[in-house]
């Protein structure tokens, strides 16, 4: 890498929001004709670093050893850069190992599109790509609740449990003005969770056996069981199971009224 003066003015190749102080000139590349700055983006230079012409997976290593590790925000501005070159995440080496799945790249874009002070909160309390996720599937409205709930400073869990509780009320009229939101939502989610799983274990008990959701309802697979202490009894168990087996359509009926399949 050499220090050039230059009158160009160089595209910006910037992924992180805000740059770390540093005394040292801009660092430049030139990548397909065109020249590149990675770092010094706001302020004037007339000297910069070249590091000469470097391919896309180049210009982002370097930058990354410029900068550090992204932060989630960092990573949906990446795989939009990489986008604007004509590629995809999973074609970039630092982003593919980083990225995975289409949904949680294009959660990740959703999210780097939040106001600032919300992108400051996830930076620092680093919740789940699954809670980042789900935050990213919600309509505009609830998404302002949460920009304007973090400015309490929740823990990461509260955070989860508010974004949980929106997920479950996405298709609810909200104000998102309302600092109380959350806690009624919760309260009705409380009182919704405690009928459906006494119907639950009611419509388990017409089919004979003991029943269970090992995923907490994140899928539609359900477990059946039963305790024997004999083979006589076991004989038994299992005739009940096969006498009620009709019932098994009123459970599944059950389920999917409740959006679990």
């Amino acid at each position: 890498m050499k220090l050039i003066k230059a009158d160009f003015t160089p595209a910006e190749f910037r992924w992180i929001n805000r740059e770390a102080e540093n005394p040292f000139p801009p660092v430049v590349a030139e990548h397909e004709g065109k020249a590149y700055i990675l770092s010094g983006f706001d302020k004037p230079a007339e000297s910069f670093f070249h590091a000469g012409v470097l391919s896309l997976d180049e210009l982002f290593e370097l930058s990354l050893k410029i900068h550090g590790e992204p932060d989630p925000a960092d990573l949906g501005r990446m795989i939009e850069i990489g986008e604007s070159f004509g590629r995809k995440y999973r074609e970039i080496n630092v982003i593919s190992v980083r990225v995975k799945g289409v949904r949680n790249a294009e959660s990740l874009k959703i999210l780097s599109r939040s106001p600032q002070s919300f992108l400051e909160y996830v930076k620092t309390k680093q919740p789940s790509m699954k809670t980042v996720g789900m935050y990213a599937a919600l309509p505009e409205s609830h998404k302002e609740f949460l920009h304007k709930y973090i400015s309490s400073q929740p823990s990461v869990s509260a955070f989860r449990t508010a974004v949980e509780t929106l997920t479950d009320y996405a298709d609810r009229d909200i104000n998102p003005d309302d600092a109380m939101l959350t806690k009624k939502l919760e309260t009705e989610r409380r009182e919704t969770r405690t009928e459906f799983e006494a119907e639950f274990r009611r419509l388990g008990r017409i089919l004979g056996g003991d029943i269970s959701s090992q995923s907490g309802f994140e899928t539609e697979e359900v477990t059946v069981s039963f305790t024997a202490s004999s083979y006589e009894e076991y004989l038994k168990k299992c005739a009940e199971l096969y006498d009620s087996r009709e019932n098994a359509a009123e459970l599944f009926r059950f389920l999917k009224e409740n959006d679990i399949y």
